[in-house]
């Protein structure tokens, strides 16, 4: 239970304030002393300390409410004007034709380099732009002999060709000669007269 009272009088002009409360007992038994709370002061002092607190709470909120409306305009998009629209959709194009010119000249430089290498240019639309085409031709060589050596036709009796002297040519007979004529068609017109 708490009982306040305030008693105001006018004794010599400055108007007392005083405000006093009865003894109160607290929740867990103990009582408090009324005089700890008694407050006395002119009207004068009242009003000013409860304008310096409304003051301190006034300026407070209004420091929170400027930092929250700065956040506020920060966090607002800015609308941009049909100019600033228009030229970033200008540049976006432009980058787009650069990008789109870049990946044809890594195209033809791909094809020119195929070329240098007589490797067939309808590779290129299965090989990246930036395909090491000195590596690639090396091994598309090292398969085709591969290939070639296991699968490819393997002559048999095959004469090296050694020089035949114009003595050789007079010990062969008429079917040696003929066989010669067939193989090695100018040795045999140097030795037929």
């Amino acid at each position: 239970m708490e009982n306040n009272q305030t008693n105001t009088n006018s004794v010599d002009n400055p108007t007392e304030v005083s405000t006093e409360t009865t003894q109160v007992e607290t929740t867990n038994g103990e009582n408090k002393n009324p005089a700890e709370d008694t407050v006395t002061m002119s009207k004068a002092d009242y009003n000013k300390a409860i304008q310096a607190a409304e003051d301190r709470v006034r300026t407070k909120y209004s420091k929170s409410i400027k930092a929250l409306e700065e956040k506020v305009a920060e966090l607002t998009p800015v609308e941009k004007t049909d100019a600033e629209i228009s030229l970033e959709k200008r540049l976006a194009d432009i980058e787009q034709k650069e990008k789109e010119n870049e990946a044809k000249e890594k195209a033809l430089n791909l094809k020119t380099s195929l070329q240098s290498h007589n490797i067939d240019v309808a590779l290129a639309d299965y090989l990246s732009p930036d395909a090491d085409i000195d590596a690639f031709s090396t091994d598309i060589e090292k398969l085709v002999t591969a290939r070639l050596v296991s699968s490819g036709y393997k002559p048999s009796g095959h004469q090296t060709n050694q020089p035949i002297s114009k003595e050789d040519y007079d010990k062969m007979s008429y079917e040696e000669k003929v066989n010669l004529f067939k193989t090695d068609h100018a040795s045999w017109e140097r030795f037929r007269n």
